[in-house]
């Protein structure tokens, strides 16, 4: 079960990044709501209509999402906008997924890939997730059978408290993105 909402700028990110394994049906199931809050866009209309089709096409999801843009005179954001809203639906996922597995898998999936980020507060907050994975995910060094631990804390934190102490910084995290103020000074 989710318990996070994908909203329009977690769809702008989707739709920028264009990743293998996207949810259509996230997108469908956006512009379901929008036309239940009274949004009345024929675009939407149709988007929202092709999740009742067995199979959601990703070019027609696109064709009406990009339409719906043009219609409010929305753009995409640019590359960098877009890693900043796919850490902010990662954050969302790592905050809220009740499974410990799902967790893992997110933290891996989003932190275990080298980005290159100039010097500044995006940097150091990829470079924190980047070392809490490893503390908690790969920390084991078989050739010198040693634990290595990036943060120290991190090692004294027991295996089941860790899914909690990530969603914990996960919300922390999350807020960042969700004021103005640091969503602007994550884009420097």
């Amino acid at each position: 079960m989710v318990f996070y909402e994908i909203d329009f700028h977690d769809l702008l990110g989707i739709r920028k990044t264009n990743l293998p394994g996207l949810d259509r049906r996230a997108f469908t199931d956006w512009a379901e709501k929008q036309i239940t809050n009274g949004n009345n866009s024929s675009n939407l209309l149709i988007l929202a209509s092709l999740g009742l089709d067995k199979e959601v096409s990703k070019d027609e999801v696109f064709h009406y999402f990009d339409e719906y843009l043009a219609e409010v005179r929305q753009q995409l954001p640019n590359e960098r906008e877009a890693l900043i809203l796919s850490f902010r639906m990662s954050f969302k996922k790592l905050a809220y997924l009740q499974d410990e597995n799902d967790i893992w898998n997110e933290l891996t999936k989003t932190f275990l890939q080298w980005y290159d980020l100039p010097s500044g507060l995006l940097n150091r907050v990829v470079t924190y997730w980047s070392a809490l994975h490893d503390d908690f995910i790969n920390n084991y060094d078989e050739e010198f059978g040693y634990y290595y631990l990036n943060y120290q804390i991190h090692g004294k934190i027991k295996q089941d408290q860790q899914a909690a102490y990530i969603r914990a910084c996960a919300i922390r995290f999350l807020r960042l993105y969700e004021e103005e103020f640091y969503y602007q000074a994550l884009l420097k």
